[in-house]
């Protein structure tokens, strides 16, 4: 298991985080991509109203990521969680055998990201319908 430490920062843009990024020296590790996230739960809400989610992450066809998050703390701006993933071949079999446990699709976003790496750290620049 493994701890998600995150902080986000708005940006006016793309080109003004690609910029920001380059000028402290971190170098492009994923090149820009579409991603499709469905976030799923039971009919209650009971990983929602728990503060945790589960999500399958497309940015492949034929593969996906799914993602357990655990609740959030946040201390001094920093939002850290538990994480736990792992690559699913056929995401339309893994939504298929959750539908059978009753976690149904909630919500569904995309955005493009790119991922940068500096010092041991990985920044990921997010355009998304609500900003950057």
């Amino acid at each position: 298991m493994s701890r998600e430490n995150e902080i986000k920062l708005r940006m006016a843009g793309p080109m003004a985080a690609r910029e920001a990024v380059a000028r402290i020296g971190a170098e492009r590790h994923v090149p820009r991509h579409l991603e499709d996230n469905v976030l799923l739960d039971d009919e209650r809400g009971s990983l929602r109203t728990s503060g945790c989610l589960l999500r399958v992450r497309r940015c492949d066809p034929q593969e996906a990521v799914l993602t357990y998050k655990g609740a959030r703390s946040v201390v001094q701006g920093v939002r850290t969680r538990e994480e736990i993933e792992s690559t699913v071949g056929d995401p339309t079999a893994v939504q298929a055998i959750l539908a059978g446990i009753g976690l149904r699709p909630t919500f569904r976003y995309q955005k493009y990201r790119e991922t940068y790496v500096w010092q041991d750290l990985e920044i990921v620049v997010d355009e998304t319908p609500v900003g950057t």
